[in-house]
């Protein structure tokens, strides 16, 4: 092993710590690393930041902002019912069709999206505690779940990812959107395998917060979009166009790349989220 090889891997393994001591805002550990490529001689400048202009990372930026649309409609909300009346109802098979309605949520709302994750540890976290189906049962599995669409429907953003990955790395032999989606569909049945495996050996705890049980009660139910139904239909609309444009990368070329984000503007000018929404999306730490 080589100096240099020695180094990179130091700065990976320091900025995966960084990561996971969650004392840093998300974002700042992979900067950090950034720097340091340049600073030990290890990647010139452009090098180093080549993938803030990297195609496939812009399309994922305008793909963030559809998502963060997406996240109002009335579909958030039916997903935040589901989950109560599950959790209330308590049991082994509630909890079974609880991963697996967070999981479909995924394969719509889209595996990683941060906005998704967010909303489903925030509804479980404001449960209260129930002894048929504790909250601390729950928040690994749902957690990880947001990460696994049980249906590879919506895999464009991960796709994305992957693609630009790659491609920073010198990969250029294309890759197969339908088998990295079976990938992912393999990789999500082997997930819920475990979820059903590992309740019997989570952790029941109750929650000693006593003083903001009623707070959690008013927290815990379902929000309702007040969207115009005309505007919930052109945000999912518009994700559809997104999805399908990434998809068909292959066939439209280039044009591929700024679908999301025409997408995105659509849904600014039609006042479902504005400027600020926009561009606290498109630089969200993920990207």
């Amino acid at each position: 092993m080589t100096m240099e090889m020695i180094l990179a891997l130091g700065i990976l393994v320091l900025m995966i710590v960084m990561i996971m001591s969650d004392k840093f805002a998300f974002g700042a550990p992979p900067l950090i690393a950034c720097l340091l490529l340049v600073v030990t001689g290890l990647a010139t400048v452009p090098e180093a930041f080549a993938g803030f202009v990297n195609s496939s990372v812009i399309m994922i930026a305008g793909f963030m902002v559809v998502m963060a649309a997406l996240m109002k409609t009335h579909f958030i909300g039916k997903v935040q019912s589901a989950m109560i009346k599950l959790v209330n109802k308590g049991g082994y098979k509630s909890y079974v069709l609880l991963v697996i309605v967070v999981m479909l949520g995924a394969s719509l709302a889209g595996a990683g999206s941060t906005g998704y994750y967010v909303l489903i540890l925030s509804i479980v976290s404001a449960i209260p505690y129930n002894k048929k189906m504790p909250t601390s049962k729950l928040m690994l599995p749902l957690g990880f779940a947001t990460n696994h669409p049980l249906l590879p429907i919506n895999v464009a953003l991960f796709y994305g990812i992957t693609v630009s990955v790659l491609e920073t790395a010198g990969f250029t032999g294309g890759l197969s959107m339908s088998k990295f989606a079976v990938v992912n569909l393999i990789l999500a049945l082997g997930f819920l395998v475990w979820a059903l495996v590992a309740y019997r050996f989570l952790p029941d705890y109750p929650d000693t917060e006593e003083g903001n049980a009623g707070v959690k009660e008013a927290a815990a139910t379902a929000e309702v979009s007040t969207m115009p139904a005309w505007k919930e239909t052109a945000t999912i609309a518009a994700f559809i166009i997104g999805v399908v444009g990434m998809m068909l990368m292959s066939v439209l070329g280039e044009i591929a790349y700024v679908i999301p984000g025409i997408a995105a503007a659509f849904l600014l000018i039609i006042n479902v989220l504005d400027f600020k929404e926009v561009r606290d999306n498109m630089g969200a730490p993920v990207i």
